[in-house]
């Protein structure tokens, strides 16, 4: 599909994809300024925020600037189609080649959760091109909004547009100064954010320029250490780094932007003064998946997934789908087990979240238990540190008598042994496998006891076998403690 983008001196027609019709026709066929007695089309009080009103790139260079909403789209546009910041571009001559921006026609922004915040930033990069023109040339960029219905609130119209004015530096005068740029980078937290700054040519004498930090969602002190200075690019040098320390914190939190501002060139004049930094976020919360209970054929399946840490602030997403199991006993999808497929999503405080598989009755008699898994996996906003869970289903149509497992409550003092019998009822003619874990209860692994598991094995004949877990003694007066020992696996 294509778009037609709106330019002063005429229409300039570029492809874009999944650009939505309504929004298209609206811009060609829909007036940018209403007049003042029309009523107002809907009531949104936000409007576009961009990080600079002015860019100046020299011929042949480069430069960028950001833009987001201050307030979030309307409810109507979660399920829809997101609302649009639209370019609108004026020349200040007849041809189409003065510069190119990406993206051609705008941003799409889509309503999020937490619907007081602003939408995240989005970059528009612009390049110039090289001329023989011996003049500097001016371009202006309107930043229309459109809602899902294609109208544009009414407060934005007729002359509140955010604007961002473009200067091309000409480059083929003798004598002209350098121009100086920041690029933007990127640093994971806790590392040190590098600046490049670059003239467009070598200077016969020293260019000096000040510098200093900005808050952008970072805040100095908290994300950042706040820097001011002075950068000085030798003679014949074109290149030089301004290092920016970021700060290492201990929870989850959505990537955070701060900026470095250039001002006061000596030797150069500015063509890209502000610098954007992303600081990515290293403490993603961790996903794990917990085996199912055993279910009886026809039964459904229930695996929790848990997230931790609990202070997670942002949306968490992860994907899943159940598998067979290896070997001999595993369950297959269609004939044991329904196979199940799909996203969980975790939002702001929310740390459980169960995957229910169904399982199939059958009428076959005598069946062993049969596994299957529920594997995670594409994790958004996390990490995952367990993936694989594993569900059991147990045969309900009868047939040859099974022994039977039990294990025993066990007592003891802080600092002895807990022994807990388990039981096989009546003895086996063959072998009998059955694994074993601890699990907190009002005592925790690691400070009141040691976390144990392990596999006990039965030969013909065994009836009883023994879990030893050693508990730890210290001096806290304190009331009595529980943990559990569960079997699983038999």
């Amino acid at each position: 599909m294509e778009a037609i983008l709106i330019r002063r001196n005429g229409l300039r027609r570029q492809t874009v994809s999944a650009f939505k019709l309504s929004a298209l026709l609206s811009l060609v066929a829909v007036p940018p300024v209403h007049a003042q007695d029309e009523a107002p089309i809907f009531s949104w009080g936000g409007t576009v925020e961009v990080s600079t009103t002015t860019l100046e790139i020299p011929e042949g260079g480069s430069a960028s600037y950001s833009l987001r909403l201050t307030e979030q789209p309307s409810e109507s546009s979660r399920d829809c189609c997101g609302w649009w910041v639209l370019l609108r571009v004026d020349d200040t001559d007849d041809t189409d080649d003065t510069i190119s921006w990406t993206p051609s026609v705008g941003w799409e922004f889509k309503r999020q959760e937490g619907a007081s915040r602003p939408t995240p930033w989005r970059g528009i990069s612009i390049r110039a091109a090289e001329d023989d023109d011996t003049e500097d040339e001016v371009i202006t960029f309107r930043h229309e909004v459109r809602d899902e219905n294609s109208q544009c609130p009414d407060h934005l119209h007729p002359d509140n547009l955010p604007v961002v004015t473009v200067r091309i530096i000409d480059n083929d005068r003798p004598g002209r100064q350098p121009r100086l740029s920041i690029a933007d980078t990127s640093v994971v937290e806790g590392g040190t954010a590098q600046f490049n700054v670059s003239l467009t040519s070598t200077s016969t004498q020293p260019v000096t320029v000040s510098w200093a930090t900005a808050d952008g969602t970072a805040d100095e002190g908290t994300d950042y250490e706040a820097r001011t200075a002075t950068l000085t690019i030798p003679a014949g040098d074109t290149v030089r780094q301004i290092s920016v320390p970021t700060v290492e914190d201990g929870f989850h939190e959505p990537a955070e932007r701060f900026r470095v501002t250039l001002s006061s060139p000596s030797g150069a004049t500015l063509a890209d003064a502000s610098g954007e930094a992303t600081i990515t976020d290293d403490d993603l919360p961790e996903l794990s998946i917990d085996n199912a209970s055993p279910v009886p054929e026809g039964g459904t399946a229930r695996f929790e997934v848990s997230l931790t840490p609990r202070s997670h602030t942002g949306t968490v997403t992860v994907n899943y789908a159940t598998a067979d199991a290896a070997g001999a006993n595993a369950a297959m999808a269609g004939d044991d087990y329904t196979a199940t497929m799909n996203t969980l999503t975790f939002t702001a405080g929310q740390t459980t979240k169960t995957i229910s598989v169904p399982t199939t009755d059958d009428t076959v008699q005598g069946e062993s238990d049969e596994r299957f898994t529920v594997v995670l996996s594409s994790p958004v906003g996390a990490r995952i540190n367990d993936d694989t869970g594993e569900g059991t289903i147990t045969d309900n149509d009868g047939g040859p008598t099974m022994p039977e497992l039990s294990i025993g409550d066990a007592s003891v003092s802080e600092g002895g042994t807990a022994e807990f019998e388990v039981r096989l009822t009546p003895s086996s003619t063959g072998t009998v496998t059955v694994s074993y874990a601890t699990m907190d209860g009002t005592a925790v692994e690691g400070t009141d006891y040691t976390r144990t598991t392990g596999t006990l094995t039965f030969i013909a004949g065994d009836m009883m076998k023994t879990i030893s877990v050693q508990t730890e003694d210290d001096t806290e007066q304190e009331s009595t403690e529980r943990f559990t020992v569960t079997l699983n696996n038999v």
